[in-house]
């Protein structure tokens, strides 16, 4: 069926939404309604510029977003369609609803994971906002509502998820709002991890008494077809899977959000790294399609000045009374004056700018690690993130331990050692083995360009053995 008209879309000029994203939102709200249907065809990108007087590009921009997240599909000759693999929608309101953190010493090695690509603290809007939070006023313990409804609109425009205010809790990173979670939680919960997958926030919740399971991850994330459901809650990296990089398909999502329904589970979305996506726009928080079972953790670690850090816990509705009382005996996460300088840089939309400065920036260091890759050696394909992947076709050229020392001795911070993405328990005692020992993990972040360059030739230099 080809739909032909959308007398439900609207174009807004007055708004700080752009055109791309503005159709991109009210077609993924279609095709969630079941107003549109599997393998329903759009119209052409011509047809529809002209019946909403917008540009051709701007709903070419749209349609590839949409078959970035997989509510479409694109076929030479075809045009764009609705995905023929999507599971029919139940009617249902839409739009509605509501990673590792930096080292800490004095000293980063280039190439180490998860260190900002962010040159805030280098601009004069940044002092600018310090200079106004020196004299901000105390905020509850549940945070500065003025940074709530600037989180609230930062989910909005940039992730296409709607957010009440209410239902953001302010954190210090991914690992407070995790405590956050788990004092939420009956005691001891059984908590399902991806495997391989972020170790610190499985050391974590394994220190607070969670009993973990490692859940199976392919190329695509984590295999949601597989979970048990004895679980009382599982953490997830739907837009950008720890080390892999894998996005979780729509397909994969939605099952996830049923699987949590039927059992009563919870999702635990980690959303570290996601907003660095490259081509497109980020894909949207796992709690746009189910605002009950999902609660978000964002983070600001990997794309905010290490002086700043901080995140957000976004509450599914069933969870949130009991994240409320967990805030009030935990206290605040954030000081005043931090929550000032996040609400300036959010409205003032310095934060979104540096965000787009930060994904060229991490395009850019991506063609010259490739570049200084030896033959035997592949980057993944991953579409976002502050870090990168490298495979070695004939496994590694010494061991993991010789390997890492060659690192150290030439001052780069590459990690190579399965157990960073291992599951072990708060000993440190591993509780699955067997991760594959070809790779490496490269951090893009830190340093300058031309230092960055000479780090990865040194790196490529040591892969030639």
């Amino acid at each position: 069926m080809v739909m032909t008209a959308f007398p439900s879309l609207q174009i807004a000029s007055d708004t700080a939404e752009s055109i791309p994203v503005q159709l991109t939102r009210q077609l993924r709200d279609l095709i969630l309604s079941g107003v549109l249907r599997a393998s329903d065809k759009l119209p052409s990108t011509r047809q529809l510029a002209g019946d909403l007087n917008i540009s051709r590009g701007s709903v070419v921009s749209a349609y590839e977003q949409l078959v970035a997240e997989g509510y479409c599909a694109s076929r030479q000759g075809a045009g764009t369609v609705v995905h023929p693999d999507l599971p029919p929608m139940p009617a249902r309101q839409v739009g509605a609803g509501t990673q590792p953190s930096q080292p800490t010493h004095h000293h980063i090695l280039p190439l180490t994971p998860g260190v900002t690509l962010s040159e805030l603290s280098h601009r004069r809007s940044w002092i600018q906002a310090w200079r106004q939070a020196a004299h901000a006023a105390p905020v509850g313990v549940h945070g500065d509502p003025g940074l709530r409804h600037a989180l609230a609109e930062y989910l909005r425009l940039s992730r296409a998820t709607v957010v009440d205010p209410d239902r953001l809790f302010i954190s210090g990173g991914a690992r407070e709002g995790l405590l956050l979670v788990l004092a939420a939680l009956e005691d001891r919960p059984r908590l399902g991890v991806e495997f391989p997958g972020y170790a610190s926030l499985h050391h974590l919740a394994a220190r607070f008494g969670a009993e973990l399971t490692g859940l199976e991850v392919d190329q695509q994330g984590l295999v949601t077809s597989r979970l048990p459901d004895n679980l009382d809650a599982v953490i997830v990296t739907p837009s950008h899977q720890y080390p892999s990089g894998a996005s979780l398909p729509l397909q994969r999502r939605l099952e996830l959000v049923e699987w949590a329904r039927a059992t009563g589970s919870w999702v635990i979305e980690d959303d570290y790294d996601a907003a660095l996506r490259y081509t497109g726009e980020p894909l949207p928080l796992l709690s746009s399609l189910d605002s009950e079972r999902v609660v978000t953790l964002g983070s600001f670690s990997s794309t905010a000045p290490q002086a700043l850090g901080g995140g957000f816990v976004v509450a599914g509705s069933g969870l949130a009374e009991e994240l409320r009382h967990a805030r009030q005996d935990i206290g605040p996460a954030l000081g005043s004056g931090i929550q000032t300088v996040w609400r300036i840089l959010l409205d003032s939309g310095e934060y979104s700018r540096d965000l787009a400065h930060q994904r060229n920036r991490a395009m850019r260091r991506r063609e010259i690690l490739g570049a200084e890759l030896p033959v035997t050696a592949t980057m993944d394909e991953r579409h976002g993130g502050s870090n990168a992947m490298v495979y070695l076709d004939d496994g590694l050229p010494l061991t993991s331990l010789e390997l890492t020392e060659q690192f150290r001795r030439a001052h780069l911070g590459a990690v190579v050692d399965p157990e960073y993405w291992s599951i072990s328990d708060h000993r440190g005692m591993p509780l699955h083995a067997d991760v594959s020992s070809n790779m490496v993990l490269v951090g893009l972040g830190g340093g300058r360009d031309e230092n960055f360059h000479q780090a990865c030739h040194a790196f490529g230099q040591i892969l030639r053995g």
